[in-house]
């Protein structure tokens, strides 16, 4: 049932959830079957619920640029990795919702977080920049650094130094001052 979604099994949630209460002594064979399941769904173009099931499986997620390889099956929550644009792909929407993904673990896990999605996090604070939410960017920059910092050999120095240069840039902003501008 699992690779073969079609009207003569039923929905899919009920089969995830018997795969998941009956737990055996075999959890590999478990595994396999919700990731199979996820890409069935994923080829027949259920992004939330391929996604939900790969979650379940403590999911790696993959950079833009590694869509095509084998290396992780999300890139971003809510998005699938075939056939998109960057722009297509890098939504706000779906930063935000990876990073809700990624906070809920940070809850259970200690300094957990996920090593692809600072870049699309870069993106966002430029983009928030771009709105005017100078404080959200730097909060967003103040993250990322400490990101690096915890773990510096997940990252490239290219990616260090743009996140290093834009919050040179913000270090200067100061809430107190922009609104003694505003009155």
């Amino acid at each position: 049932c699992v690779t073969n979604l079609d009207d003569k099994w039923g929905d899919w949630r009920p089969h995830l959830a018997m795969i998941i209460s009956n737990c055996t002594d075999k959890p590999d064979l478990v595994k396999r079957s919700i990731i199979a399941l996820g890409d069935s769904l994923a080829s027949r173009g259920d992004v939330f619920g391929s996604q939900f099931c790969y979650l379940l499986m403590d999911p790696q997620f993959t950079d833009y640029s590694d869509s095509q390889m084998v290396n992780g099956k999300i890139g971003l929550l809510g998005v699938a990795l075939q056939q998109k644009t960057l722009k297509e792909f890098a939504t706000d929407e779906a930063i935000m919702m990876t990073e809700i993904y990624e906070y809920a673990r940070s809850l259970s896990v200690e300094n957990y977080f996920i090593v692809s999605l600072q870049k699309y996090k870069f993106l966002l604070a430029t983009n928030l920049l771009d709105y005017g939410m100078q404080l959200k960017s730097l909060l967003y920059m103040e993250y990322m650094a400490k990101c690096i910092v915890q773990q510096p050999d997940l990252f490239d120095t290219a990616f260090m130094s743009k996140i290093y240069e834009f919050g040179d840039r913000l270090k200067y902003y100061d809430p107190v001052i922009e609104r003694a501008y505003e009155m």
